[in-house]
């Protein structure tokens, strides 16, 4: 190799991690601040640049304080990348908290009412960020060290390449995440705030065990059953699939939307909607809908979006979160929406289904 290629590779190798781990950071903190919701606002407030102002605060911050604490510069021991990010969390936090508490009290007029200033809200930012922070960087130290290492079987530098593609992968994953969320921009309403259309489209959940509707179940259909009274629909599509014990979701759905006030003559049964994709291709194909009004929580809402607008309904979605649901099932949520909007994008555009 020339002195030139030498030295770019050598630069390469020294640049390379350190960006890695600075755009590993900031998709962190992202990703905190929206399974956390740290920096919103309640939903009947006025949706604000003050709210991705505090976003951003809070990145600014980290990398600020990462920079003097010179985070960034790769060093293969876990101290510098993990026990020292560990010490400048709190601090970025309470800054951050503080610009967002100052900033909101200056403009309660531009959001539409007045936050406060919550500890136990801290301690839940600081215990949930730690999480994030320290689970992506300790990840990082550990793979790092792979493939720093200098193996001599095929076996082991097999297991060199194996962090670097899944480092990869894992990125890839976050960025169509994000692009998927970015698309849903601006089309996640409330139920006040929701255009009216014909059709609303009810994504089915699961039942119980003795055949009730889960949680998340019934928020949609009692959500679709108020826009239907509120006039917003004029029909909800119920789809859903026969459970493994026999018990037929959608029966179940319709006999909720009837108890809620909804004629069944405003009710279209759709058994076929096994999946997401499944509901969008039949909302698209079957029932010939051009339009619609997505009803689903905040979660599933971009995802639903994103492939029923690629399936030709022009779709928006109302929020259904009615109920204060479980820490763990959030969890399970959000990771379940990584890797199921990944293979949506594969369903769209490799696979080209529907």
């Amino acid at each position: 190799m020339s002195k030139w290629s030498l030295r770019i590779n050598e630069q390469i190798e020294r640049i390379l991690p350190s960006g890695i781990l600075l755009v590993g950071d900031i998709l962190t903190l992202v990703f905190f601040s929206i399974f956390f919701g740290f920096g919103s606002i309640p939903p009947e407030w006025k949706t604000t640049g003050l709210v991705f102002a505090v976003k951003a605060f809070l990145v600014l911050a980290w990398l600020l304080g990462g920079w003097f604490l010179k985070l960034f510069e790769i060093k293969n021991d876990f101290r510098s990348l993990v026990l020292k990010p560990a010490l400048l969390w709190p601090a970025v936090l309470l800054l951050a908290s503080v610009f967002r508490f100052f900033i909101f009290r200056l403009f309660p007029a531009v959001i539409g009412g007045r936050v406060s200033f919550s500890i136990l809200a801290l301690l839940v930012y600081w215990l949930g960020g730690l999480v994030f922070v320290l689970g992506w960087r300790s990840f990082f130290w550990l793979f790092y060290r792979l493939m720093t290492g200098h193996p001599t079987t095929w076996a082991g530098k097999l297991l060199k390449t194996f962090p670097f593609v899944l480092i990869l992968l894992a990125v890839l994953v976050l960025i169509l995440e994000a692009a998927t969320l970015a698309a849903a921009r601006g089309r996640i309403y409330t139920l006040d705030e929701v255009p009216q259309q014909s059709y609303g489209i009810v994504f089915g959940s699961g039942l119980t065990a003795n055949g009730e509707p889960s949680a998340v179940l019934r928020d949609r259909v009692i959500t679709a059953s108020l826009l239907y009274r509120q006039g917003k629909i004029k029909t909800i599509v119920l789809s859903g699939a026969v459970e493994e014990n026999g018990w037929d979701e959608v029966d179940v759905m319709r006999d909720l939307a009837v108890q809620q006030g909804v004629p069944d003559t405003a009710l279209v049964p759709d058994h076929s909607g096994s999946s997401t994709f499944a509901t969008c291709t039949a909302a698209s194909k079957e029932y010939n809908l051009s339009k619609a009004v997505l009803i689903t929580q905040k979660y599933h809402a971009p995802r639903a979006l994103f492939i029923c607008r690629k399936m030709g309904v022009d779709s928006v979605a109302v929020s259904a979160d009615r109920t204060d649901y479980p820490l763990n099932g959030k969890v399970y949520w959000w990771l379940r929406e990584l890797l199921a909007t990944s293979k949506a994008w594969l369903d769209v555009f490799i696979l080209h289904r529907g």
